[in-house]
């Protein structure tokens, strides 16, 4: 279907006749102005609204202290404390603790030195226990320094036996006593030439020995204290077969310690066999 120019025409003309169907939009009616009584009423009702919604306000600040002290009075109540009391409760707690931990190291080095002081006492009973005979062969002089330290040492008993006075030895150890015997003396051995000086001792050391050891108990330690040489005693290392324990000091000082030991060892070898 094609539309003519005719119909245009028409057309224009049958909607120039339709009326708007969109009314225009009008304006509101002016607003009524408010008059004094009701200005006055609308304040009014407002304060009392503001008034009722503070005194609420208040009303709940109040409850929250009350509330509040109550807490704090259920907390002293349950603790019975207060902050100061508290802080003294911590430091008496602290001290308690610092005062143990110092009372249990306190505790600890007592019984450590108590212990350290049993065995010392332990040790000292086991020499004040024992008694040493004391030889020097060929001599009547009397006792020589070396006895008389072993006598301050804390021995039961210390017996002195020169050359005239030998008898049967019951010491637990027994102390030959080369370096006083006027055999080996310095001045005895200044006109010897070193191998006949080393076979004098040598020959010492057997004769002595040998008397000694048929004269001691069976479980007796043998010290021979002789001065020092160059060339070593080996008649010394020889008794081994003849005797179980013995021992050799050349110094005063290492005398009373070989003997002290001696002691130990004497004491030991009776508690052993027994």
């Amino acid at each position: 279907m094609h539309w003519l120019p005719s119909d245009w025409f028409h057309m224009l003309d049958v909607l120039a006749q339709i009326p708007q169907s969109t009314p225009a939009p009008t304006a509101p009616p002016p607003a009524t102005p408010l008059t004094s009584n009701e200005v006055v009423e609308l304040l009014r009702q407002s304060n009392e609204d503001l008034s009722k919604s503070f005194n609420q306000f208040l009303d709940l600040m109040k409850f929250l202290l009350v509330a509040l002290g109550a807490l704090g009075g259920i907390a002293t109540y349950i603790f019975g404390k207060s902050l100061g009391d508290a802080r003294k409760v911590a430091a008496d707690i602290v001290q308690q603790e610092v005062e143990r931990k110092i009372a249990t190291q306190v505790k600890d080095a007592v019984e450590d030195e108590i212990d350290s002081v049993r065995r010392l006492i332990g040790r000292e009973r086991i020499i004040s226990d024992i008694t040493v005979d004391y030889f020097v062969p060929g001599s009547d002089a009397l006792p020589p320094a070396e006895a008389t330290f072993l006598k301050t040492r804390g021995f039961k008993r210390v017996n002195y036996w020169n050359e005239t006075d030998l008898v049967d030895l019951l010491g637990q150890v027994v102390v030959l006593d080369l370096v006083n015997a006027p055999l080996l003396s310095a001045q005895a051995l200044a006109n010897l030439s070193e191998d006949e000086a080393h076979n004098r001792r040598e020959k010492s050391v057997i004769d002595n020995a040998t008397r000694l050891l048929g004269r001691m108990g069976d479980r007796a330690v043998l010290v021979i204290y002789i001065r020092p040489a160059k060339r070593r005693v080996e008649a010394i290392d020889n008794l081994s077969p003849q005797i179980a324990y013995y021992a050799a000091a050349n110094t005063p000082v290492n005398l009373i310690g070989v003997v002290a030991d001696a002691g130990y060892v004497a004491h030991g070898w009776q508690r052993l066999v027994s």
